[in-house]
């Protein structure tokens, strides 16, 4: 006997229709499924290949280490806003270099590195890093002097640096561990079909196709890039009543992690020399906001992964915003 399954949201549209109800109640459910099914709105129940459900498998691990990663990187802020509370430097600079060397070297305890004198301080970090410029130097030991000024005891300090060093190896554990996630990742979708039909796609890594392919599944699955669109709740619903228009919006009612995959590759090609930046500005420029662009090129590049996949073609870049009427125009030209 086949196993077919029924789309949720056709379920709560027409039970909606013939009931009047948008509530939840299973006697009525049951029935409102029956009713869909016979009207063929089924699609097939087969499960995903293994290698797929192992890649779907990986992705939710690195998403909850990613998750794990953030929270330890706000401890670790708020820890050195205690120990270090002068720092003028931007959050990311703990992660630099230069910030792993005065971690490394010295907890980022002030009192560790004004206590040898600045020459020394200036001596043992450009002996572990390359600095061009001493501005950095003597900006980290401005803010180290005033940060001493706090009054804190050396006991005190000594335990925010302990905090410091544990929030720290946690960092590094999860960082490790994402990286190792991520390469079995691409490791998978490089065995996949759908890594040779994307691979002209080279505005793409490797692992952000690997994301949006662990989610959405095999494309062959798809007929259409609507369908796909569907799939990922960046579908268009219209909110239309007699002579009142109203906002057009995404239904996001779909795979939310493959939305999420979807934005963040969008969001880096947005950025100069991506394929997106002369789109976004130009929307930006005639007043959409920021997150409805991010949506529009999103939904675009749904229909490049498709457009690429299923027509065998090489990615060109240049036609990616011409339309078919105007490339004939221009081969017959």
């Amino acid at each position: 006997m086949e196993t077919r399954r029924v789309n949720p949201e056709s379920v709560n549209k027409m039970k909606v229709a013939a009931n009047n109800d948008e509530g939840k109640t299973d006697p009525i459910d049951a029935r409102i499924i029956h009713m869909v099914a016979t009207k063929w709105k089924t699609f097939s129940a087969n499960g995903r290949p293994s290698p797929y459900q192992a890649l779907r498998l990986l992705h939710k691990a690195f998403n909850e280490e990613t998750d794990s990663l953030v929270r330890v990187k706000n401890r670790i802020h708020d820890a050195l806003k205690e120990l270090f509370c002068d720092l003028s430097k931007r959050a990311r600079f703990v992660y630099t270099k230069t910030g792993r060397v005065l971690m490394e070297e010295y907890g980022f305890n002030p009192r560790k590195i004004v206590s040898g004198g600045r020459k020394s301080f200036a001596r043992r970090v450009k002996s572990k890093v390359r600095i061009r410029s001493m501005d950095t130097i003597v900006q980290l030991w401005n803010d180290a002097t005033q940060s001493v000024r706090n009054g804190l005891s050396d006991m005190e300090l000594e335990a925010l640096e302990r905090r410091l060093a544990e929030l720290w190896l946690d960092y590094e554990r999860l960082s490790e561990r994402k990286a190792s996630i991520k390469r079995e990742m691409e490791d998978i979708y490089l065995f996949l079909p759908e890594a040779a039909k994307l691979k002209p796609l080279r505005c793409l890594s490797e692992f952000e196709k690997a994301r949006i392919i662990a989610e959405s599944g095999p494309l062959d699955h798809f007929d259409s890039a609507r369908q796909l669109l569907r799939y990922a709740g960046l579908n268009i619903i219209e909110n239309d009543s007699g002579e009142r228009t109203g906002q057009k919006r995404i239904s996001k009612k779909g795979c939310v992690e493959l939305r999420a995959a979807l934005h963040l590759a969008s969001a880096r090609q947005i950025a100069k020399g991506g394929i997106f930046s002369g789109y976004h500005a130009g929307k930006i420029a005639s007043g959409m906001i920021e997150g409805k662009v991010l949506t529009a090129c999103a939904r675009k590049l749904v229909k490049i992964i498709f457009g690429v996949y299923k027509s065998k073609t090489v990615f060109s870049e240049a036609r990616l915003f011409q339309s078919e009427s105007s490339l004939r125009k221009g081969q017959a030209a």
